[in-house]
């Protein structure tokens, strides 16, 4: 059972988003997000049926938030975040292309209710399926943490695959950092805090921030 919720953490947002992809359909759409909520109810129900409920929840690092839950929650914050940074930095050194403006122009053009759905598709989910199961209950089945966050880490670019190639450096650099949180605290609160901060601040603060400077330049020609 455990072998069966990996592969289907692992690979099945992959083939949704390919299969998407190749049927010339959006994968900004609600038909696209949901099948991940069910993902992770399929391999939540898999894992508890061979080590009981509780034992699974323990298993996908959910356990009591802690003041080190938040603290190491923070942390990754400012790491992502600032890896964020440097990374964007080298690629320029590099003369690069710099992530995928289009897509995120697209996602501002969504609905706020769509857009909160994403943050928490991605901050909730995809912390189940990647961290939770992927590193979690990975460990279980090759015996070793480190090669389940090296595939977990690659399945969660290649389901990414939706953005531009140059902003998938972005979710590796994202990916590897959430993979070294769960492997340093087993904590799946404290990935899936700093998923929902970080994605919180992209695709719901800073467009609003972008239109109300777009507002505010617009201004002098009214006058």
């Amino acid at each position: 059972m455990l072998a069966i919720a990996l592969s289907v953490a692992l690979f099945s947002p992959i083939v949704l988003i390919f299969a998407l992809r190749a049927s010339g359909k959006t994968t900004l759409s609600w038909s696209a997000r949901v099948p991940f909520w069910f993902f992770g109810l399929v391999c939540f129900l898999l894992i508890a049926t061979q080590l009981g409920t509780a034992e699974a929840w323990l298993a996908i690092g959910l356990r009591p938030i802690t003041l080190s839950t938040l603290l190491f929650a923070a942390g990754t914050t400012i790491c992502l975040i600032v890896a964020a940074g440097l990374l964007s930095v080298f690629q320029r050194l590099l003369k690069l292309p710099l992530g995928d403006r289009e897509n995120f122009a697209e996602i501002a053009t969504t609905s706020l209710s769509f857009r909160i759905f994403i943050v928490l598709t991605a901050g909730v989910m995809e912390e189940l399926l990647y961290r939770g199961v992927g590193i979690g209950v990975g460990a279980e089945v090759f015996g070793n943490s480190i090669s389940a966050a090296a595939l977990s880490t690659t399945a969660f670019v290649l389901a990414h695959f939706r953005w531009r190639k140059a902003h998938l450096l972005q979710v590796a650099m994202a990916g590897t950092v959430l993979s070294l949180t769960f492997l340093m605290t087993g904590d799946l609160w404290s990935c899936i805090f700093a998923h929902l901060l970080v994605d919180g601040i992209g695709f719901l603060l800073m467009p609003v921030l972008v239109a109300r400077r777009k507002a505010f330049r617009r201004k002098p020609e009214s006058l």
